[in-house]
């Protein structure tokens, strides 16, 4: 094949095509969103800001390591920003930034899809348990 079609044909397949899968749209936001609590977090801090202790709580399962590791990595993908709390009671609140909060509508199109396809899995959508269950 020459370059020249080469070039092309993987400029074509820059949508995921085998050639050049670093390029593709879907597994850069897959890995950005992949992790066993990111979807979670993002869902909780949906609302607003909220102190790491709260999540904590609300992310019910997991390791204080794993959460905080977690957290690092979408704060590395600027998908949330942390902040320290001085004062008397000192702390860190983590909110979504303008970034996260353009996910939202990726993880409400994930929940849509979970609650129209997970008969197929023979799960009702009652069992999910209320984060994901009630997640718009």
């Amino acid at each position: 094949m020459k370059k020249s079609r080469m070039v092309r044909h993987q400029r074509r397949n820059s949508d995921c095509g085998e050639v050049n899968q670093w390029n593709c749209p879907v597994k850069f936001t897959a890995d950005i969103i992949s992790g066993k609590w990111k979807p979670l977090i993002i869902h909780f801090l949906k609302p607003g800001p909220i102190r790491y202790g709260q999540l904590r709580r609300r992310v019910q399962g997991t390791a204080h390591k794993v959460l905080t590791q977690q957290l690092r990595e979408l704060e590395k993908d600027q998908v949330v920003t942390r902040t320290i709390i001085a004062g008397k009671v000192r702390g860190v609140e983590y909110q979504l930034s303008r970034t996260g909060k353009t996910l939202i509508p990726v993880l409400v199109g994930m929940a849509k899809w979970a609650k129209k396809h997970a008969h197929a899995r023979r799960i009702h959508v009652d069992e999910f348990p209320p984060p994901l269950r009630d997640l718009q």
